[in-house]
């Protein structure tokens, strides 16, 4: 039967997220303002003046994250939901198209 329809109440999915920090590769310094996000799923989040960054409702399985930032060579991760990444990205400057 249909939860909805009986009146019962619905389930909630689990809590799947992903969380991570986006770093220096060299320096392992915090980066902050680098739009991390999973282009399939359609999720995006900004990481924090800590490096800090939480994907919520990711859906399960592993997915391509990307990280950007203006200025910086972007970087690409296979991540897996409900799990944590560490980003490092190089701090060198795109290269010139």
């Amino acid at each position: 039967p249909n939860p909805a329809k009986s009146g019962g109440v619905l389930p909630i999915p689990p809590n799947r997220r992903t969380v991570g920090r986006v770093t220096a590769a060299e320096s392992g310094a915090p980066i902050a303002e680098v739009q991390i996000f999973i282009p399939t799923a359609r999720l995006g989040a900004l990481s924090r003046q800590n490096a800090s960054f939480i994907l919520l409702q990711v859906p399960p399985g592993t997915h391509e994250l990307r990280a950007e930032r203006t200025g910086l060579a972007s970087v690409t991760r296979q991540v897996h939901s409900m799990r944590s990444v560490e980003v490092a990205r190089p701090m060198d400057p795109r290269p010139p198209r």
